[in-house]
């Protein structure tokens, strides 16, 4: 009875084990864990050793295909992935006197298949795969979960045949062997019907779609009760580690319309059901999926090691919830701006949390995508649905001040810190970070074009030593949010402040982004505007301009002595042509029509002009705008700049200046000729 006990066990942990690695995909885990868990040994087999026993030579060749296939050499693999099929197979036979093993034979036949099809090998690979999915039939259960990744290779290979009945086929005879087996609904179909819903859903059959990952969400949910119920851990241990291991990519961007969020298998389902339901225009089930399939995972998983760590909001959510209020953005705009609200406030707590943890550069790349992406949508909607609803703006320019400068109050601790700072380790880490805002200030102002990846890496590098050197430091990086009331108390009499904004405009209707342009949030002390967004032109057009300004002045510089052709204007003045360049002069009236006018209603008679530019706006400086008028912006009002609104809430206040001040004057314009 004790071995009988233990046996079962043995088999429920397995099938456990199985279960996990098919969730993470990952065949290796599946193989070892089949083979090192239940392979049996006769006595003359157990008594084999070194090279000769065929276990040894099964795992030396399965570590070599491993290690080809992880590094993308398919065809160099199937060499190896062939001869351990055949050293499986021998064993197998020559144990026939003892059990029937066939069963064990199908990790190694999925993974060779899988090598196969990697490799361009399609006819054998359908070969291996079909394989499988004949013996599967008859394996004991808990081999059946192997099939569900042969199902899904065979699939790909009807696939690129162009033979869909076939692949649609594949996944309909394995689900009903799933279904006779474990049962309908079962945790354990619960990829399956996953990995359908997909082949439906990219062939556009949103209805059949629809259905598999209905009957996914019904598994889950099941499986939750169970383990509720029986008081298991399972439930927790595998979505715990599944959820690790598939972290990047559901904070990965979305790639198309097509091609919805591909994190861990629950809220992937989530995630695709919310975009059938847009294709079937039933905005509704979009709605009701949110307030019960949605809130319910995030309730079950919001004990889950992970979400602890970030304040109870597991990080996979966001970009979901954010896909919630795209699909809704046209149809149900107020419900889709609470949306984008809550993504707004996930982040945020996601921000604190970030780069304090195990992940590596490439996912705080991906965070710093991601935000971006989210704060754009959000802009997008707001100009687009809820430009008549003062309260929608003024929460877009909330969420836009803390995007912005949600790490400005660290640096600035962080200056003041390393400053006073005895500790030879945060003085070396201080001066590789001074080399990094460097690199990204030449960077940016360079001509060429510049990678896209290359610029996100050396700012996840730059973000990545402030929090290293906080560390060390013992600097908090949580910032205390800025509301738009703050920054109206906080701007001087007679003033306006224009946070502009570089936007990748996401189309609603097409539910894709679309071209950039540039925004601007306009906000007055003291009148009945109170804050608005604006919507200022193509970033393109503007951006052209800079750069056309830059060598405009360039040329004017290198074409003699500056100084002998400047004239200095005095208030009133017209400029004058002859001393300047026609071409710097249109340049400049042409960017003041494309950013300051369709801001002039708005500024009115204001004396000064606080500005916090974004995008190439940085590089150009305000005040040589000419007006239409012909006079420059600066003779008519005071130009500030700050970084983000979090300086304005610094605005007036009286700076204490020590003995060590510093006074520099009287310019030498001549300096060059000397």
């Amino acid at each position: 009875m004790r071995r009988l006990r233990k046996t079962l066990l043995h088999k429920k942990l397995l099938i456990g084990l199985l279960s996990f690695a098919f969730l993470t995909s990952n065949s290796f885990v599946t193989q070892q864990v089949a083979f090192g868990f239940m392979w049996p040994f006769s006595k003359e087999g157990g008594e084999k050793q070194g090279s000769a026993n065929p276990n040894i030579r099964y795992g030396k060749l399965s570590h070599k295909v491993q290690e080809l296939e992880r590094s993308g050499q398919y065809k160099e693999a199937v060499p190896y992935a062939e001869e351990m099929l055949k050293e499986r197979e021998n064993l197998i036979e020559s144990q026939k006197k003892y059990a029937n093993l066939e069963s064990l034979l199908l990790p190694t036949l999925n993974t060779v298949a899988r090598i196969n099809y990697k490799a361009g090998n399609l006819e054998r690979a359908e070969e291996l795969y079909k394989r499988v999915l004949q013996g599967g039939k008859a394996a004991p259960s808990m081999f059946k979960l192997i099939l569900a990744e042969s199902a899904e290779g065979l699939s790909k290979i009807y696939e690129q045949l162009n033979r869909k009945d076939g692949a649609e086929k594949v996944y309909k005879d394995t689900i009903k062997t799933f279904e006779d087996t474990f049962g309908e609904n079962n945790f354990y179909n619960l990829g399956l019907y996953a990995k359908a819903g997909d082949f439906y859903l990219k062939n556009s059959r949103y209805e059949e779609s629809e259905k598999y990952y209905v009957k996914a969400l019904q598994a889950q949910k099941k499986r939750f009760e169970e383990s509720a119920k029986s008081g298991s851990g399972f439930e927790q241990a595998t979505s715990a580690l599944s959820m690790i291991s598939q972290l990047q990519k559901s904070m990965s961007p979305q790639k198309s319309k097509d091609s919805p969020d591909t994190s861990y298998i629950g809220a992937r389902v989530l995630n695709n059901l919310a975009f059938v339901y847009y294709k079937l225009e039933q905005s509704d089930k979009i709605k009701s999926l949110f307030h019960n399939d949605f809130h319910y995972l995030q309730e079950k998983l919001s004990t889950a090691k992970l979400s602890s760590d970030f304040g109870g909001t597991h990080p996979m959510f966001i970009p979901i919830l954010n896909n919630f209020a795209n699909l809704l953005g046209a149809t149900d705009p107020k419900f889709s701006h609470e949306l984008f609200m809550k993504v707004a406030d996930m982040n945020n707590s996601f921000r604190e949390s970030t780069f304090k943890t195990f992940f590596a550069d490439d996912m705080k790349i991906n965070y710093i995508r991601n935000s971006q992406r989210y704060a754009y949508g959000f802009i997008s909607h707001t100009n687009r649905y809820m430009q008549s609803d003062d309260n929608a703006v003024k929460d877009t320019l909330n969420m836009w001040a803390d995007y912005k400068g949600s790490v400005v109050d660290f640096q600035s601790k962080l200056l003041y810190a390393v400053k006073v700072s005895k500790d030879s380790k945060v003085k070396r880490k201080f001066r590789e970070y001074k080399v990094t805002i460097l690199e990204l200030s030449k960077m940016s102002l360079a001509n060429e074009n510049i990678s896209a990846d290359e610029y996100l890496a050396l700012k996840a590098k730059k973000m990545g030593l402030e929090i290293e050197l906080s560390r060390l430091l013992d600097i908090q990086l949580k910032n205390k949010r800025i509301e738009v009331k703050e920054i109206l108390q906080s701007l001087p009499q007679n003033s306006v402040y224009i946070d502009f904004a570089k936007v990748n405009v996401f189309d609603f209707q097409l539910q894709k982004s679309g071209d950039e342009k540039y925004f601007a949030f306009i906000v007055f002390r003291d009148t009945s505007f109170g804050v608005k967004l604006i919507e200022i032109g193509s970033a393109k057009d503007i951006d052209k301009l800079i750069i056309e300004y830059h060598k405009a002045l360039e040329s004017f510089l290198a074409s003699g002595d500056p100084a002998r052709s400047v004239t200095v204007i005095k208030k009133g003045q017209s400029i004058d042509t002859d001393h300047h360049s026609r071409k710097i002069n249109q340049i400049a009236v042409d960017l003041y029509s494309k950013v300051m006018k369709p801001l002039e209603p708005y500024i009115g008679n204001k004396r000064e002009i606080i500005i916090s530019p974004d995008g190439e706006l940085n590089l150009i400086p305000f005040e040589v705008l000419v007006r239409m008028d012909g006079k420059y912006l600066i003779e008519n009002y005071i130009i500030n700049y700050v970084t983000s609104a979090r300086d304005i809430l610094k605005h007036g206040k009286k700076s204490k200046f020590n003995d060590n001040a510093v006074i520099i004057a009287d310019p030498d314009y001549n300096i060059w000729t000397k």
